[in-house]
Order: C-alpha cells, then structure tokens, then sequence
C-alpha cells in the first residue's frame, strides 16, 4: 500500500502530538502534586507546632489558675480538651479531634459537619487512618485522601505535655479548592496546547499541501511525457523552490520536445538523404552502365577476325568517341559531388564579390553563345559580396549559362542581372526556351535528371550540373529556383546573404 506525504506527516503529526501531550500532561500533573504534597506538608507541619504549643500552654494556665491541686495533666486535658479543640478549629478553620493514648477519640471540633464523618472514621468514606495509626506510635505523619471529588488531609502527631505524652491530636483539613485551581490550570495548558497544536498542524497541513500539490502536478506531467506527450500544463504558481522546480522542469520538457522534434526532423533528413543516396547510386551505375555499354559492343564487333566494315568501323570509332568524353564528364561531376560532401560549408570561404565572378563568366561563356548565334548581356552591381568559395560559386554560374546556352532558342538573348534585395543579392539568368512542365520544374534539381534528352544542342549531358549547382548554392546558405512561363521565358534565379567587412570582424 502506498502512503503519500500528506498522509504520512498527518499521521505522524497526530501519534507524536498524543505522545506529547500524555507525557507533558503526566509531567505537568507530577509537577503539581509533588508541589501540593510540599505546601500541604510545610502548612501541616506549621499547624501541628501552634496547635501543639497552643494546647500545651493552655492546659498548664488553666492548670494554676485551678484551685484543685490534685489536677494532673490528664485530668486538665479531659476537662479544658473540648474548648480546646474547639478554639483551634475556629483559629485554624479546620477540624480538630483529641484522641487518648488507645485511639479512642475524647473531643471534635468541625468546620463543616460533612467533615465530621471523616473525623469519626474516615475509612467509611474510603480515606485512611495510617496518620493515627503513626500517631498512635509516636511519630507525627498525615495522609491525604481523595474522596467523592473532595481532597481532604488528615494530620497526626502524639500531644507531649511536660515531655509526656498524652495523647494524639488529629487535625483534617480539606485542600480541595488548592488541587482544583491546578487542575483547572492543567486544563488551560492542555486546551492552549491543543490549541497551539491544531494551529500548527494546521499551518503545516497547509504548507505541505502547498508543497506536494505541485509535485503531484509535476509527477502527473513527469508520466504524461513518458507516454510522448509533451504538450502536458504544467500550472505552478508558487514562488519559492518548488516553483524554480516547476519552471526548471517546464523548461527541460520544452528542451526535451525540442529535441526530439530536431530528432524526428534528422531521422527523416536521414531517411530522406538515405533513399536520394540509393536513388544517385542507382541512378550512377545506370548512366555508368550504358556508356560503358556501348563502348563495350563496339569494341567487341570491330575486335572480330572478320570485320571489314570500314563504314560501320568509322561510325564506332565516332561513337566510342563520343561515350568515352561523356564517361569522362560524368566521372569529373561525380567527384565534385564528392568534394561537397567531404568539404565542410565554412572550409574555404572568404569575402568574394560576385561581380567580378559573373562578368568574368559572362565574357568567357559569350564565345560560346556567340557559336550559335546568341548573345550575353549582363547588369551586374558591383560591391556585392557573399562568404564563399569564388571557385565553387564560378561553376554555378558556368553550368546556369551553359544550360541557357545549350536549351535557349538560337538567335536569342540571354540576360544576367545581379542586385542587393534587403539583406540579399539576387542573381537572375533568363533566356528564351522551350516552356519546362511544372512536374519537371519539381525534379529538375535531382541527380541525373533531364527535361529534354534532344532538346540539347550537345551531347554528353549527364543530368548533374544543376544538382551540383544547388549543393553549392545551398552549401552557400543560399537557394535556387527556376520559373518557367507561357512566353518561353525560362528564369534561374538564385538569392544568397549579403556579408560585410564588419560581419566578417564580428
């Protein structure tokens, strides 16, 4: 069975306050008898030597002042006892009895006539008589009896006159009123106790519920994100430890669900890059697969004993020709798609101006537009700077024209503009061609892809200059897109950061 802290510290609040209370009450009360016991001895004992001296002194006055000189001390004490016991008690506002040496008692005074039956025999009211009983052997000694919600104290001691003794003087006293203030005190301590206790049990019910609730909350959430919910409240209004715990914990589930969604986003990155890394081999063997192919078949007829062909010879030589210059680019382009995946984005990267790169590549590629009859205009702003690799950002650019190139239309006019957008440069390359279906605008970035295998003005196109020039640019911090519209017009336009030598400091 499991018990919780509030039913814990409830518990053990109440069995070590009952604990508490019985021994502090048992001690209180120890405390005032023993107390009672020294106030009621100390009294006694102050009236048994006036009452002794009283009663000796009157009997040896009334003893000269008699005129009868065979009266003895006895004699007096049976003649003159009764006024005697009389005259203590009303002093003393107690009874008083005078007992003969046997026991028997002589005379009684009382206060109060209830008291008389104790001083006739107060073994009937369930009292003791071991004070006469001392007495009656010559020692002075008092008991104190609890009887019908009475206190009442018997006191004895043998009467000596004239160093003889004569008898036994019992004085009772009731001391009720002194035993009921301390009662009554012991109960205001007990009820301010209880008092004090309930207010602190409760003050500390109050504060450990203002403890555990939130950990109940934060132990509820705790078993809500094992489950994968991270989206569980958390509510903790408490400003105080168990409050920076609730944040602190608020904190590591977000860090926590941070986490596995960057996790979830790099599993499907990797899943993502693991089905393109199959795709690109597959998509490599079979472009490795039919030059070599073909190379292969060629070699093979013209190797026969027989072969006389020159005809057919010469159209293989042309075509081996050609297969092997296409192996050969696509074996280049493959380790430059190397290069980007060992290379790290910042490996190299230095201020470059993209000006100086582009009008560079405009006039080198000119030459070859010019081939077919097309032309290179280029409006380029002139401090534009990105951090990049010049060589790396040349190719991009080498591969864009050169597609406009080899896929523009002959005669026509391929435009390259450069410009600051914000905190951008935007390089456009358009030129006119034949309109790219939207389902190829989706693909055209992917290894090995082609819109158009004869719409090329060249041979030897394997599919990997704009994949290549997209790893660049986005290695760049860049992107790349290609509009394609109803007027022929086909668009690449390419965004990178714009950097400043204070960028470059900071």
């Amino acid at each position: 069975m499991k018990f919780s802290i509030r039913y814990k510290f409830a518990l053990g609040h109440i069995v070590i306050f009952i604990l508490c209370l019985f021994a502090l009450t048992n001690i209180m009360k120890s405390s005032f008898d023993v107390a009672n016991e020294k106030i009621i001895k100390e009294e006694m004992e102050s009236l048994h030597q006036s009452s002794s001296d009283y009663i000796t002194q009157n009997i040896l006055i009334n003893k000269l002042q008699s005129s009868n000189l065979v009266l003895n001390n006895s004699m007096a004490l049976n003649k003159y006892g009764s006024n005697l016991v009389k005259e203590l008690s009303d002093e003393n506002q107690c009874s008083v009895g005078l007992y003969t040496l046997e026991g028997n008692i002589l005379f009684t005074a009382e206060t109060k006539q209830q008291e008389k039956l104790l001083l006739e025999d107060t073994l009937k009211i369930g009292g003791s008589n071991k004070d006469l009983e001392g007495a009656l052997k010559g020692k002075a000694s008092y008991v104190i009896n609890h009887s019908k919600n009475r206190i009442l104290v018997n006191y004895s001691y043998p009467l000596y006159i004239s160093e003889v003794n004569r008898g036994v003087v019992r004085l009772s006293k009731d001391y009720t009123d002194l035993y009921k203030i301390n009662n009554n005190l012991l109960r205001n301590i007990t009820l301010f106790i209880v008092i004090s206790f309930g207010a602190i049990y409760l003050f500390s019910y109050l504060l450990v519920n203002q403890i555990t609730m939130p950990i109940i909350r934060l132990s509820k959430a705790s078993r809500e994100i094992s489950k994968g919910n991270y989206d569980a409240e958390i509510i903790v209004n408490t400003k105080d430890e168990v409050g920076d715990l609730a944040k602190d914990f608020f904190n590591m589930k977000n860090k926590i669900k941070e986490q596995i969604t960057t996790i979830n986003m790099d599993k499907d990155k990797l899943l993502n890059l693991e089905r393109q890394r199959k795709s690109f081999f597959d998509n490599v063997t079979h472009e490795l697969k039919t030059p070599l192919t073909t190379i292969s078949g060629y070699a093979q007829i013209i190797s026969e004993e027989d072969f006389q062909d020159k005809e057919f010879l010469k159209r293989a030589l042309e075509h081996i020709k050609t297969e092997s210059a296409r192996l050969h680019n696509m074996v280049v382009e493959l380790l430059d798609i190397s290069k980007l995946d060992v290379y790290k984005e910042s490996d190299n990267f230095q201020m470059v101006t993209l000006g100086n790169i582009l009008n560079k590549v405009c006039e080198d590629m000119n030459l070859k537009a010019e081939k077919y009859e097309m032309s290179i205009k280029h409006n380029i702003e002139a401090n534009m700077k990105v951090l990049g690799d010049s060589n790396q950002l040349t190719q991009v650019f080498i591969n864009i024209i050169d597609n406009a190139i080899k896929y523009g239309r002959v005669k026509s006019c391929i435009k390259v503009q450069g410009y600051t957008v914000q905190d951008d440069c935007e390089i456009t390359i358009e030129n006119k061609g034949r309109i790219i279906p939207k389902e190829s605008l989706e693909r055209i970035f992917e290894a090995f892809y082609r819109v158009d295998k004869q719409g090329s003005k060249e041979k030897g196109s394997n599919g990997l200059g704009l994949f290549i020039s997209k790893s660049i640019i986005e290695k760049h911090n860049g992107s790349i897109r290609i509009e394609s519209n109803s007027d022929e017009l086909v668009k690449v336009i390419i965004n990178m950061p714009l950097v400043t030598d204070t960028n470059i400091k900071k």
